[in-house]
C-alpha cells in the first residue's frame, strides 16, 4: 500500500473517531462505509462475527459494542429511527478482523485498530512489515525459535509467558511443538 493511499485512509478513519468521557468510540455506520460495505445487512453479519470473537477472547461485548439508536432526519422531520452501534478501538478491531474480503481499507482497519499510536508513518512501516512476513517466513528458519515468528501476537501484547501458557495447554514447550503435534 502506497503512503498517499496510508494518509487518505488516516484522514479518514480519524475524522469518525469520537472521543465520550475519554473513550475512543467509532459509530458502525460510519465504520460499514469506511470498510466498503455497502449493504447494512452485511455489515450486520460482520459486527455479529465480531462479538462472537470479543466473547471469546474474554471480552465483555456490552462495553465494547453498545447499542445506540439515531434519529434521522430530513427536512426538519424525523423520518425513522435508526439502529447503530458505538464500537470501541477493541471492538473495531474484531470487526476488521472478521471482514469477509480483503482490501485497502480492510488491511489498513486492521493496523490502525491494532496499533495505540496514531502516526500514518509507523502505521506504514507495520503494514509494509505485515506484506514482508509471507517472503521472511518462506526463507531460512529463525535464529530466534518459534517466538519470532509471531510477530502479529507480540503487537496484540503476547508474550512469551502467554505463549507458555497456550503451548502448556496443548503438550509442548514452545509454540511450534503444539502446531507440529
Amino acid at each position: 500500500m502506497d503512503r498517499a493511499t496510508i494518509d487518505k485512509l488516516f484522514a479518514q478513519f480519524e475524522s469518525c473517531r469520537h472521543i465520550d468521557s475519554g473513550v475512543e468510540l467509532w459509530m458502525a455506520k460510519d465504520l460499514q462505509t469506511l470498510l466498503g460495505y455497502i449493504d447494512p445487512r452485511d455489515f450486520f453479519v460482520v459486527v455479529e462475527k465480531a462479538k462472537l470473537a470479543c466473547q471469546d477472547s474474554r471480552g465483555v461485548v456490552k462495553h465494547n459494542f453498545v447499542p445506540v439508536r439515531k434519529l434521522v432526519r430530513k427536512n426538519g422531520k424525523v423520518q425513522k429511527v435508526v439502529a447503530d452501534h458505538k464500537l470501541t478501538r477493541l471492538a473495531c478491531y474484531y470487526v476488521a478482523n472478521n471482514c469477509g474480503f480483503r482490501s485497502d481499507p480492510i488491511t489498513f482497519a486492521q493496523v490502525y485498530f491494532a496499533i495505540p499510536i496514531r502516526r500514518p508513518d509507523i502505521i506504514e512501516e507495520h503494514l509494509n512489515s505485515r506484506d514482508a512476513a509471507p517472503d521472511a517466513a518462506a526463507g531460512s528458519p529463525s535464529k530466534n525459535g518459534d517466538a519470532a515468528e509471531h510477530t502479529e501476537e507480540f503487537s496484540h501484547g503476547m508474550d512469551f509467558r502467554g505463549f507458555g501458557s497456550i503451548s502448556s495447554r496443548f503438550g509442548g514447550k514452545k509454540p511450534g511443538s503444539a502446531r507440529r503435534r
